[in-house]
C-alpha cells in the first residue's frame, strides 16, 4: 500500500571476473559483452542496460551498454571519489563518497551535470528527487522544482499553512500542514491536518483535503500528483489526486 513504483526487471546479468566484467543475457546465459575491470568501478543494471562508472585519467567516465553495444558515455568528468551508482528512469545518479558532490548523467545522450546533496526520495528539507528528471527544493513553506538535467526551474509554490512535513517521491509532492482554517464538517475541538498534493513535473495541484485526527499516521506518493494518506485516528484513509 505504501511502496514505491518498481523499476523494470533486468534482462541482463553483470558478472565479475579476474580482469573483466561479463554481461550475460538473463534468459539464456548468452554472453553479450565484456568490459575491462578497473579498481573502484561501480556497476548498475536497469532493464536491458548495463552501466559502469570508473576512474579515467583525472576524472570519471560513465558508460552504458544495451545489447552489448555502447549506448551512451560521458567525456572526462571531474571527480575524486566514486560513491553509490543508482539509476532512476533514464538517468544515472553517481554519488561522491561521504556526500561530497554528485553527478547525474542522461542515458539518452550521456550529457552530465554536477549536483549536490540530492536524496532519492522521502521526507525532505531540501533537495529531493521526485522522479527521473525532477528535483524538489524546500525553503520553509516554499517549494521549487527544477529539471535535473538542465537545472531549469519548472515551478515555484508556497505550501498552505504551517508545514509539518513534505514528502517527495514517485513523481509527486505531498505537504502535511496544520489546517489554517476551521472545517464546517468537524467540531471545533477536533484536531485536523491539511494535505496538499502536486504533480512534481507540472506543479499542478491535484489534491487538497482536510483530515480529521490531527497527525498523519501513514502517507505515500503513489504516482504523479497522487497520494494515499491515513490519519492517526485509524478511521480515515484517503486517495488524493
Amino acid at each position: 500500500m505504501f511502496g514505491r513504483t518498481l523499476s523494470a526487471l533486468p534482462s541482463i546479468v553483470v558478472g565479475e571476473g579476474d580482469e573483466d566484467y561479463v554481461v550475460l543475457a538473463a534468459a539464456d546465459g548468452r554472453q553479450l559483452m565484456r568490459h575491462k575491470r578497473l579498481v573502484g568501478t561501480r556497476t548498475a543494471v536497469q532493464g536491458d542496460a548495463a552501466i559502469f562508472a570508473e576512474f579515467k585519467g583525472t576524472g570519471c567516465w560513465v558508460v552504458g551498454y544495451r545489447g552489448g553495444v555502447q549506448a551512451f558515455s560521458t567525456d572526462g568528468v571531474r571527480c575524486q571519489v566514486l560513491g553509490q551508482l543508482r539509476i532512476v528512469g533514464e538517468r544515472v545518479y553517481l554519488d561522491g563518497e561521504g556526500g561530497r558532490g554528485q553527478l547525474t548523467v542522461s542515458m539518452k545522450d550521456g550529457t552530465a551535470r554536477a549536483l549536490s546533496g540530492v536524496t532519492l526520495n522521502g521526507w525532505t528539507s531540501s533537495p529531493t528527487l521526485a522522479g527521473p528528471d525532477v528535483i524538489v527544493y524546500r525553503d520553509g513553506r516554499t517549494l521549487t522544482a527544477t529539471d535535473a538535467g538542465t537545472g531549469e526551474r519548472l515551478w515555484k509554490k508556497d505550501a498552505p499553512g504551517e508545514i509539518l512535513g513534505v514528502l517527495v517521491d514517485n513523481g509527486g509532492v505531498l505537504a502535511v500542514s496544520k489546517a489554517d482554517s476551521h472545517s464546517p464538517f468537524f467540531n471545533r475541538q477536533d484536531q485536523y491536518s491539511r494535505i496538499t498534493v502536486w504533480d512534481a513535473r507540472t506543479g499542478k495541484r491535484t489534491g487538497d483535503q482536510v483530515m480529521r485526527g490531527g497527525n498523519v499516521l501513514r502517507q505515500s506518493s503513489i504516482g504523479p500528483g497522487q497520494a494515499l494518506v491515513q490519519s492517526d485516528d485509524g478511521r480515515t484513509v484517503s486517495l488524493l489526486g
